[in-house]
């Protein structure tokens, strides 16, 4: 199946599910807002019903055409009686009709005398009807001062409503978790193509890292073959150089691969000295020079560092600078001149290499020490590498308990900066 026609599927099943989701969640919301409003007629069905009840026991008719409910907040009711309220008898009857109405929530009362201007009694029952110690939520504040009216309040009417919706809830849910999942298995199936990708561009680059010494190497040896060859000692030398040269290069690519292997494995064995800084730094560019005489690069040094001993591994800290040289080498197009800066800044020991190279884009740089990861070259095709050298760096420097940072702009070359603690 092509990539496109996979990421296509992807996208449609992505948004299929994102609609499902709001759909599912534009019906919960509505049916919190039915429940919400049964519930809001039912108590008012009730209360009513109570100041009914509460009338009538008096055998005043007249006063029943006076009772009013009105809904203060959206938990808080307020009931009109024009007469004074037995409060005994105010609860039996918010039990029966609240029970009568299906309404099993959690409230409180409060009873109001007009002629005294205050609340004369409160009291508080839970979901059975058994009165609880009241814990105020709200404060149920006097409204009228010219009528007799009880108050009731439902603290937990929000929770009960969503306790009732169950099953919308748990299918709510399933769907989130359905969502997440699916966004999840989407991550891993781009990652797992990215990694596919990246593992091919990486065993193309290996074939032919390894296919070009190796070519050399056995077209040298088939000249070596030749009895002739002995006559003219120069051309001996010659081909014996280039396959000893050779065979250096396919050591060192097959020793980066190996390095990596052991990073992966985090089978990284330190041997740690004291190290002259600038004894390795000129040891690396030593065993750069055929490169150097090749690119016909120049390498300028600036050791200011008075205190140059640092605690380190000395074959790591030589690959790091290695790696870093043959990037400022890699990545510049004619005359590479690169200059090796050290300084002590506080209690740190630094290096700075810096190039004329090509230089890094912003949206490039984050990514460069990622493992496999080249940055593009535009027009320059004969960059070879396995994109491990700054994966290296960065892993290893944090090993040696010091720090790289990179600094670059197109077309101006960059700047490497490590960062070591100093003794």
């Amino acid at each position: 199946m092509r990539k496109r026609t996979v990421r296509l599927i992807i996208v449609l099943a992505l948004v299929s599910i994102i609609g499902i989701t709001i759909t599912q969640l534009y019906w919960m919301i509505t049916k919190y807002k039915q429940e919400r409003n049964d519930f809001e007629k039912k108590v008012e069905t009730a209360l009513r019903k109570v100041a009914e009840d509460l009338l009538r026991l008096d055998s005043n008719t007249t006063r029943l055409q006076l009772t009013t409910v009105r809904q203060l907040a959206g938990d808080y009711y307020a009931v009109n009686i024009n007469d004074e309220i037995n409060a005994n008898v105010l609860e039996f009857y918010l039990k029966k009709e609240f029970f009568d109405q299906s309404i099993r929530s959690s409230f409180s009362y409060a009873i109001y005398d007009c002629e005294g201007d205050r609340i004369v009694y409160r009291s508080a029952l839970n979901e059975q009807g058994e009165k609880i110690d009241i814990v105020p939520r709200r404060d149920l504040p006097i409204y009228e001062h010219d009528n007799y009216y009880f108050s009731v309040y439902f603290p937990d009417k929000k929770a009960d409503i969503i306790s009732g919706m169950g099953a919308w809830i748990f299918s709510t849910l399933a769907v989130l978790i359905v969502l997440f999942s699916f966004v999840i298995i989407v991550y891993i199936v781009l990652r797992q193509e990215r990694l596919s990708a990246i593992q091919k561009d990486f065993i193309n680059n290996m074939t032919h890292e390894f296919k070009t010494p190796i070519s050399t190497i056995s077209i040298s040896s088939d000249v070596l073959k030749n009895p002739n060859i002995i006559q003219t000692p120069e051309r001996l030398a010659s081909y014996a150089t280039i396959i000893q040269e050779e065979a250096l290069r396919l050591k060192n690519q097959v020793e980066r691969v190996l390095q990596m292997a052991h990073l992966d494995r985090e089978d990284i064995k330190l041997k740690w000295e004291v190290v002259d800084a600038h004894e390795i730094i000129k040891k690396s560019i030593h065993n750069i020079q055929p490169t150097l005489q090749d690119r016909k690069a120049v390498i300028n040094c600036t050791l200011a560092a008075e205190n140059p001993n640092i605690m380190t591994d000395k074959l790591h800290l030589t690959n790091i600078i290695f790696n870093l040289l043959d990037n400022a080498l890699k990545y510049s197009i004619l005359n590479p001149e690169v200059k090796i800066i050290t300084s002590n800044n506080k209690k740190d020991f630094v290096i700075e290499i810096i190039d004329n190279g090509i230089g890094i884009a912003d949206e490039q740089r984050k990514k460069i020490f990622d493992k496999f990861y080249r940055v593009p070259t535009g027009n320059l095709h004969d960059v070879k590498g396995f994109g491990l050298g700054l994966n290296y760096v960065k892993i290893m420097m944090k090993n040696l308990k010091g720090s790289v940072e990179v600094e670059s702009e197109l077309d101006k070359g960059s700047v490497f900066r490590l960062t070591f603690p100093s003794i």
